[in-house]
């Protein structure tokens, strides 16, 4: 799924999981779009922001279920999946690709930074990083 060398994590598979897309939506964040975008994020998230090099999402939307190529990497399995996959050094994650996928949609994130799991929760529900189940924010 993933590089070893130096940048992004690269998901394989992309030309398959377009091939049959009724839509196609790439969207990146370089590292100048995050700085930018940090002015407006709580202060407690500026440190996390400052680790990224960028942020990319890929969407793919599909006409019916089941429509995108069973040889791309990804097959959810269940209506709604969520994956994560990291290249660690040492405790940090130096890159991941989260998707979210459903029947007719899939949605792949690629961050590329030196971050830590708790970085990544504080990220959940900003550039395009979804937030996951069983999330308890905002819950007492």
């Amino acid at each position: 799924m993933m590089r070893a060398q130096e940048g992004p994590p690269t998901p394989r598979g992309m030309d398959a999981l377009a091939a049959s897309a009724t839509l196609h939506t790439d969207l990146k964040f370089d590292e100048s779009m995050l700085r930018a975008a940090s002015q407006i994020m709580p202060d407690e998230d500026k440190p996390i922001i400052a680790k990224l090099r960028s942020i990319t999402v890929h969407q793919f939307r599909y006409s019916a279920a089941g429509m995108y190529d069973p040889a791309a990497p990804v097959k959810p399995f269940d209506p709604t999946r969520t994956d994560v996959w990291v290249r660690m050094d040492h405790a940090n994650f130096d890159g991941m690709v989260v998707l979210v996928a459903n029947e007719r949609n899939v949605n792949l994130i690629v961050i590329d930074g030196m971050i830590s799991a708790t970085d990544l929760l504080h990220l959940r529900g900003h550039f395009g990083i979804p937030r996951f189940g069983g999330d308890l924010e905002g819950r007492q």
